[in-house]
Order: structure tokens, then C-alpha cells, then sequence
């Protein structure tokens, strides 16, 4: 993790740290300090898929902050209504497919209001990894 915390400004240190050993934890500071990128480190150091749920329309936002702390892809959980022909994997169950063929780890945005249409794929995703 060294690599990862080299960018951190000393606060950010002390949060990655303190959320060690933890079953959860928060990051109370201002919009734009970083909290995303600190918790997604933090995140990684535990095995299995991540499940990253935060408000729908910052999910784009935090995809791309994923992609700044580490080499695996994160999937936007979007509604179908809003997925688009551009996008990489066109449902949950197709980035999986690619996680596996890639021996990536999953790591799945979710905006709060999608949770409960998606709780029995992400109940089951959470049974099967280590």
C-alpha cells in the first residue's frame, strides 16, 4: 500500500489507518478532501468484492476515483433505463462474467435508491467470495 498512500496528505494517513481492523467506519471532512480515495484504499485491503453505495448521481464520480487507487475496473449500478450502448458491461451479472475471465476483483457502485432492486444479486455476490 505504500504506493497508494504516497499521494495522501497526512490526514488522509491517519484515516486509512485508523479504519484498519474495522468492520466499517466513516470519514467526516469537507466535500473534495479526498474521503472517496481514502476509503477505497482502505477497502482494498480487505479480500473479496467491494460494495461501494453512495448517492445515485455521484456513482460516475466515484468510478472514476477508483480507477485513480487501483487496476481493477469499478461497475456503475445503474437503472436499466440508464445504461447505454457505450457502456463497458451492459448488467452486474456481465462485469462478474468479465471479473472472472480477468481475474479482476469486483467492485460495484451502487447508488442508495438501487439497493433494494439489486439486494438478492448483491446478497448472493457477498456468499461467494472469500
Amino acid at each position: 500500500m505504500p504506493g497508494v498512500l504516497a499521494g495522501f496528505y497526512g490526514y488522509q494517513r491517519e484515516s486509512f489507518v485508523a479504519s484498519i481492523g474495522k468492520p466499517g467506519f466513516g470519514i467526516f471532512a469537507p466535500a473534495g478532501s479526498g474521503k472517496t480515495r481514502t476509503a477505497a484504499a482502505a477497502a482494498l485491503v480487505y479480500e473479496g468484492a467491494i460494495l461501494e453505495v453512495t448517492r445515485g448521481g455521484a456513482r460516475a464520480q466515484h468510478v472514476r476515483e477508483w480507477a485513480s487507487v487501483c487496476r481493477f475496473p469499478a461497475f456503475n449500478l445503474k437503472p436499466a433505463s440508464a445504461r447505454r450502448k457505450r457502456d463497458q458491461w451492459g448488467s452486474l451479472d456481465e462485469y462478474l462474467d468479465w471479473c472472472d475471465e480477468h481475474s479482476s476483483r469486483p467492485i460495484i457502485i451502487c447508488g442508495w435508491e438501487a439497493l433494494p432492486r439489486n439486494i438478492v444479486a448483491l446478497t448472493t455476490l457477498s456468499k461467494t467470495m472469500p
